[in-house]
């Protein structure tokens, strides 16, 4: 298993996690990931922290909590899992 901190840069998870708050990430080879869980994903070379809202066909349509202030599957789409890094506890 894997576990580094984070620090959140920005306000589209707000108010779950709040800009410069650090959090924990972890990753492991058999990790599960569901619907509610907060990930970290690499996206265009940019680690992006956001919530699972939805699974399509092994593609996870992932959200920002904070609907006026985020960057997510409505701009890019559903992801795979191989773009994610970890699980993400606050």
């Amino acid at each position: 298993m894997v576990a580094r901190i984070l620090t959140i840069v920005g306000h589209s998870m707000e108010p779950t996690i709040r800009n410069k708050q650090r959090v924990v990430l972890l990753n492991y080879p058999f990790l599960k990931y569901k619907v509610g869980h907060i990930v970290a994903f690499r996206y265009k070379g940019k680690i992006f922290v956001k919530r699972i809202v939805n699974i399509e066909n092994g593609l996870f349509v992932l959200a920002g909590d904070n609907v006026s202030s985020t960057y997510d599957s409505q701009h890019f789409g559903p992801l795979s899992k191989n773009t994610f890094i970890g699980r993400v506890f606050v």
